[in-house]
């Protein structure tokens, strides 16, 4: 990569993906004065990218475009797959392809904690960022979470705390991080990636300059492939007694008692805190090591921890007079749903899953095994949601409505009712966030809505 060698040149510039994040490339060029050309892209139109006619040329006509060829940078947007296309023949040209977050890395000196993951990234993102901020650090939170990170280049923060998705990593190569954060990997994304392999190497990319890689013990595929002399490796585990790590009740990894250590030093228990669940331990005990090598006030951090309620659509618990709800439309993929459902296995509970929308061919068996042995009733919907009918012998309703429509009439006040549907919303909805509120809105007509 020598885009450090061209950054003050005139050059001719290709922003492709025109949705928040090329918005956010083509705003930083602008304002930062940077000698460039600038040519946008998309295969659609987006009415946001008018706001630059004067300053841009704009085409709608998709990627494909021999002008795209002739451009010195290409900066693609994170949904953009880089090896189809044009894009393969720019490499061939030697034209070098960046994303935002390359670009971010040039035009900052701050620290960066970065954090990758299949699953619970904005999570631990956010409350990362939040114990950051409890201990006076002014903190800027992005990336593939709410700002996009060029965007948090207008404010004067001491640091960054950037959740990347393993697009973003796919085209970095200049980022350093003072931490990098791998924390679970499971199939995900195979549309995208020729195996499981090419997908956990983007993944992986996290930690090529990071003085502190953080790793999952108990997952080897987030183990650091290769680490230099000057890096540093710590792992979280459950079990790590020389670190931070979680004691059971009777020794029952299900047991609603989970108390957090720092050695032999008891910090807290899961009574006290509002996050809920297994997998949201792991995610604190993850924060509890950003915390201890950031080197700042342990006290303060583990007060933010106690309130922090997590994320909307992320296990999210849903009151109503009927029975407990809970939306975890951030569900994409087999493994969250299986988190989902080892975190209410300590509820004696009739538990009643909600899956469907688009498949993404992963494997559900463990969810399947689990559904079989635990006291669960499946219910499927969407566009896969006939496949899930068949793969777990359970009733399929074209939409969400007439799922809850029905369903409500048989619950009853010690059932929950868990959406977690493992799939992607592209069929109904715009994205996750959308179906979580569309299943919130019809709990609240259908279940007398108490609130969040």
């Amino acid at each position: 990569m020598t885009l450090h060698n061209k950054i003050n040149k005139n050059l001719r510039v290709a922003v492709c993906g025109l949705g928040k994040t090329g918005i956010s490339v083509i705003k930083f060029i602008l304002e930062n004065k940077l000698p460039w050309k600038i040519e946008a892209y998309d295969s659609k139109e987006v009415v946001d990218v008018y706001q630059f006619d004067n300053y841009i040329n704009v085409s709608f006509e998709g990627f494909d475009d021999s002008n795209v060829l002739k451009c010195d940078l290409i900066i693609v947007s994170p949904g953009i797959n880089i090896n189809r296309g044009v894009f393969l023949e720019a490499k061939k040209n030697n034209i070098d392809i960046i994303g935002d977050i390359e670009l971010f890395s040039y035009f900052t000196d701050k620290p960066v904690i970065a954090i990758t993951g299949s699953n619970g990234k904005s999570t631990v993102t956010q409350l990362t960022g939040d114990v950051l901020k409890a201990a006076s650090l002014k903190v800027g939170i992005g990336g593939n979470i709410g700002i996009p990170a060029l965007s948090l280049l207008d404010h004067d923060y001491e640091l960054y705390v950037l959740e990347l998705s393993s697009y973003q990593l796919e085209t970095i190569e200049n980022l350093k991080t003072k931490i990098s954060v791998f924390l679970n990997l499971s199939e995900d994304h195979i549309e995208r990636y020729a195996s499981f392999y090419e997908y956990k190497m983007a993944k992986q990319k996290i930690f090529t300059k990071s003085k502190l890689c953080i790793y999952n013990q108990d997952d080897i595929n987030t183990w650091p492939c290769s680490i230099e002399p000057n890096q540093k490796c710590v792992s979280f585990d459950k079990n790590k007694k020389d670190g931070f790590h979680l004691s059971f009740c009777d020794g029952n990894l299900n047991n609603k008692d989970v108390s957090f250590y720092y050695k032999d030093k008891f910090l807290f228990s899961s009574n006290e805190i509002k996050l809920k669940g297994f997998h949201n331990y792991l995610n604190i005990l993850v924060v509890l090591n950003i915390i201890n090598a950031m080197s700042v006030s342990l006290n303060k951090c583990i007060s933010t921890i106690k309130k922090f309620p997590g994320l909307p659509h992320r296990f999210q618990y849903i009151k109503t007079e009927r029975c407990l709800c809970i939306n975890d439309s951030k569900s994409t993929n087999a493994a969250s749903t299986f988190e989902a459902i080892k975190a209410l296995k300590e509820n004696d509970a009739q538990l009643h899953l909600i899956l469907g929308g688009i498949y993404k061919g992963d494997d559900f068996s463990q969810v399947v095994n689990e559904c079989s042995k635990e006291k669960i009733k499946v219910y499927s919907f969407g566009k896969d949601g006939a496949y899930f009918s068949k793969l777990f012998d359970c009733t399929y309703y074209r939409d969400l409505n007439a799922l809850i429509k029905n369903l409500v009439s048989i619950v009853s006040k010690t059932d929950i009712i868990l959406f977690s549907p493992g799939c992607a919303s592209f069929d109904q909805f715009k994205n996750f966030e959308e179906r979580g509120n569309n299943f919130i809105e019809l709990i609240e007509h259908k279940l007398n809505f108490k609130g969040c």
